[in-house]
């Protein structure tokens, strides 16, 4: 119907992120589709929101970021969050404490603005702190873009292991192509990007090297991957464009 259902209210300045908790599948059911059992959310009031989806209350309230909140991602059993504060931070999703090897900072010189993970094909998403040093070992990443105009490639103890730096200047989304989950990606190393130089940007994950840019006439905020080979593109200069990058 296009109808608002509820409104859910606590934090006290803007939402900038949402991520949606799944019910695992023993709770939801073999074969059945998945349930929605929570929410977070991300402020510039510097805090993340859980909330309970049955109840429509606020459950718990995470605190650490010292600035704006500006993005989430929730991955295996841990939620990331990326700040104005230049840093990232790891929690539990399910206790809401701040995991092993919580922080991540020192890297970055200006604040986070969107965070994907890599995945590598039958491997489970890895939890922070463990044993492995990075996607070659344990088929996980984290990848962050930020206002500093870099990507940067993290492993699952939080260590910076690569850094992209061809855009000019803000990063504002990076996009992990097969997490698109189109089933026909031809490159699982292939990561999009969009930056307010006025590009996007196909980079290769294990090389970071980046072989396509596509021009716009303004900033680019958003970027999505869809199947057939297509990327939408969405910019300050109010147009969705559609391209055909296979």
């Amino acid at each position: 119907s296009g109808r608002t259902s509820h409104v859910y209210r606590g934090h006290t300045g803007p939402v900038t992120a949402v991520e949606i908790v799944y019910a695992t599948a023993r709770d939801a059911g073999e074969g059945e589709d998945p349930v929605v059992e929570g929410l977070f959310t991300a402020s510039w009031d510097k805090t993340i929101r859980r909330w309970d989806v049955q109840s429509r209350a606020c459950v718990q309230v995470l605190t650490g970021h010292t600035d704006f909140v500006k993005c989430l991602l929730l991955s295996g059993p841990t939620l990331y969050s990326g700040s104005s504060d230049r840093s990232i931070r790891a929690w539990d999703a399910a206790s809401g404490r701040t995991a092993a090897t919580a922080t991540w900072a020192g890297e970055h010189t200006r604040g986070i603005e969107a965070l994907a993970a890599v995945v590598a094909a039958g491997a489970p998403p890895a939890a922070p702190g463990g044993d492995g040093d990075g996607v070659d070992h344990d088929g996980w990443a984290l990848l962050s873009a930020s206002s500093d105009g870099s990507v940067r490639r993290w492993d699952q103890r939080g260590r910076c292991r690569a850094v992209w730096s061809a855009h000019l200047t803000s990063v504002y989304a990076v996009v992990w192509a097969a997490a698109a989950d189109t089933g026909d990606c031809d490159d699982p190393d292939e990561v999009w990007t969009a930056s307010a130089d006025m590009t996007v940007r196909r980079w290769n994950f294990k090389t970071g090297e980046s072989d396509v840019s596509l021009a716009h006439p303004d900033f680019v905020k958003c970027v999505a991957v869809l199947p057939g080979g297509l990327l939408v593109t969405g910019g300050r200069d109010e147009n969705l464009r559609v391209w055909d990058v296979a």
